[in-house]
């Protein structure tokens, strides 16, 4: 019998209540799950410890530079 592998790897952690509950409430009025909004955050916290990467913040009208401390 040849065993699949998984193309996902599983990780269990625990959050803050305060934290939890502000995902939550984030992925609902984004029409999301929190899983799906701890992926977003890895893949942007990934690409922001990448060299040479700028990250903006966009307020209204005016870009602003972000440094990440990570």
């Amino acid at each position: 019998m040849v065993e699949k592998k998984r193309s996902t790897k599983r990780y269990t952690f625990e959050l803050p209540t305060e934290i939890y509950d502000q995902l939550s409430t984030t992925a609902e009025q984004n029409g999301t799950s929190v899983v799906e909004m701890l992926r977003k955050y890895i893949k942007l916290g990934l690409l922001a410890t990448q060299p040479d990467t700028v990250i903006l913040l966009r307020i209204g009208d005016s870009d602003q530079p972000v440094m990440l401390v990570l």
